[in-house]
């Protein structure tokens, strides 16, 4: 008897420790996949940290002032060398988008008319929309 429950406790014991050892490794595998992912979440940072200074380096008042005047040609702007706004009527009014009046559609019967080819047509009741922005309308002329 002692054999078998000998035997018993030295199985489980190796099942126990085979577990032990599979669940450590597969955590060290997950520890060291975060630690790839952090170092390149550092490198990015690094990288847009890089790229943001050179930004605020190449967007210098003083160098976008420089290049506009030899690159472009700007020069200093005169108060008399602007001779395009002499008439204020010369400025363009904004355009303002027209928009088609279109009344919504009521979709509150839906009767279909069957025609001789085969054929279904769908007529819609507007006077019901209609009754209802009437009513909109009285309830917000007595609210007021």
């Amino acid at each position: 008897m002692f054999k078998i429950s000998g035997l018993l406790t030295l199985f489980v014991t190796f099942a126990f420790g085979a577990i032990l050892f599979w669940t450590s490794q597969s955590v060290q595998d997950v520890e060291r996949q975060l630690a790839k992912k952090k170092s390149v979440v550092g490198q990015e940072k690094e990288t847009i940290r890089v790229l943001s200074t050179e930004w605020d380096y190449l967007n210098r008042p003083q160098r976008l002032e420089k290049l506009a005047i030899e690159g472009v040609g700007m020069g200093d702007v005169e108060g008399d060398s602007i001779d395009i706004f002499h008439d204020v009527s010369l400025i363009p009014e904004p355009v303002v988008p027209v928009l088609p009046s279109a009344k919504p559609v009521s979709f509150s019967r839906i009767e279909p008319a069957a025609q001789s080819d085969g054929e279904v047509s769908v007529q819609y009741d507007r006077g019901s929309f209609d009754a209802l922005l009437e009513n909109v309308g009285e309830n917000m002329e007595g609210g007021e």
